[in-house]
């Protein structure tokens, strides 16, 4: 399992689990960087001021939000934390949708909900329930001070969680589709023509980067042949986040489920059947 990044609870009405996010994917990128010939030290980027011709040291700086090309409104860091989502270590469930009802191109970056300790009880319920509704959870994540619209499917059994792109960053593809309709016929002969080269997706075999075997191969070969060299100052490994506490569930369900049809319990069966899962 990849080090957790982030960890937080899922929650939906008053049911909590304890969650820890990975990532779904790993970068498959050629890991390349900019040496210094003589020594093999890493090369840093130097911020410099084109109209003084010097660096201009972290106190000095400040970003612009550029309005028009060349001209910029300038924004300090203290406006930017006044505009800033809340930090927050919980995914909260607003609504259950349907698989089929959220376009693809939405779909921006797949992460894993992997349950804390003690949490596998509620959270294989909530899998297993939305894997037979074909639903999918839709919350909102702050992850590195920024504030996502996330999907939660279960997929094989865990839970995976796709951040959504905002609906203003889509494109719309209305214009892209051309007026002129397809003959009938020919649809017919081109669908037997793909049915007759169909075959069943794997991924194994066939999401293979070509490019990044042969680099593979390439620096295999060069080790082999001169070693390698290293860099004076290694970079410190990054401290992992310690995990969260779990303890337990299903009063909390029913409380939630109850609130949800509007029979909702007196004030003081709530508060003694308001649990919170870790």
């Amino acid at each position: 399992m990849p080090r957790p990044f982030w960890n937080g609870t899922l929650s939906f009405g008053l049911v909590t689990i304890p969650v820890r996010l990975v990532s779904a994917v790993r970068s498959t990128g050629s890991p390349f960087h900019l040496l210094h010939d003589a020594d093999h030290a890493r090369l840093t980027q130097v911020m410099v001021c084109p109209e003084h011709d010097q660096p201009v040291p972290v106190e000095q700086r400040t970003r612009g939000w550029e309005i028009e090309p060349g001209r910029f409104v300038p924004v300090t860091d203290e406006e930017l934390d006044s505009v800033a989502p809340e930090a927050s270590r919980s995914i909260e469930i607003e609504d259950f949708v349907t698989a089929e009802a959220i376009d693809p191109v939405y779909y921006d970056r797949p992460y894993y909900l992997a349950p804390n300790a003690d949490a596998g009880k509620p959270y294989r319920l909530l899998v297993q329930t939305l894997a037979d509704t074909g639903r999918v959870g839709i919350g909102r994540l702050v992850m590195r001070g920024r504030e996502h619209l996330a999907a939660i499917r279960a997929l094989d059994g865990a839970l995976c969680l796709f951040t959504l792109h905002w609906a203003e960053a889509v494109r719309p593809r209305d214009e892209l589709a051309p007026t002129a309709s397809a003959d009938p016929d020919t649809v017919q002969a081109m669908t037997r023509a793909l049915e007759a080269i169909a075959a069943d997706f794997d991924p194994a075999a066939q999401l293979r980067d070509p490019m990044r075997e042969r680099l593979d191969a390439l620096v295999a070969k060069k080790r082999a042949e001169a070693g390698t060299v290293a860099a004076p100052h290694p970079e410190p490994a990054e401290a992992e986040e310690p995990a969260g506490e779990p303890d337990a569930l299903l009063a909390a369900l029913k409380q939630s489920l109850a609130q949800a049809r509007g029979r909702g319990p007196e004030p003081a069966e709530a508060a003694q059947s308001e649990t919170e899962v870790r």
